[in-house]
């Protein structure tokens, strides 16, 4: 489903939005549709290829860690990531590039849903991780 919904907004925005400019210091949030060839803040973008690649990659590990997880938290996080990292890579396949169209002013990337899922889904698996963390400590000191 994050996939479904990132790719939608992603041929929203390249229909509806205009490029985006320089940013004004006065625009809080700013929509405007930008292509990035490379991975995250743009690295990579002089070796398509490989970025790709290594997004494959990606994608099919984040497929079997959510295939393999245990815990509710860690597979609805891990889902999260998957899906934004799955609509990620089919829009480069599919476009030589990531379909990016939000910016906010002090964050140094224009970035997608997709790379909201991505941050939100690694966010709730780190919180998982400290709070089973914790209740394994209790439980071996008590």
């Amino acid at each position: 489903m994050v996939a479904a919904v990132d790719l939608a907004s992603k041929a929203w925005a390249r229909a509806e939005l205009p490029a985006l400019g320089a940013t004004n210091p006065d625009h809080v949030l700013r929509l405007g549709r930008v292509t990035n060839a490379g991975a995250t803040l743009g690295l990579g973008a002089d070796h398509p290829s490989l970025v790709a690649l290594s997004s494959s990659v990606g994608v099919l590990a984040l497929a079997v860690w959510v295939w393999r997880a245990r815990q509710p938290e860690a597979r609805i996080a891990l889902s999260l990531a998957l899906g934004g990292g799955l609509g990620n890579l089919v829009d480069r396949l599919a476009r030589g590039g990531v379909t990016d169209w939000i910016h906010v002013a002090g964050y140094p990337a224009t970035f997608n849903i997709a790379d909201l899922a991505i941050r939100l889904g690694l966010l709730l698996l780190v919180i998982a991780a400290v709070r089973e963390s914790r209740f394994a400590q209790r439980g071996h000191s008590g």
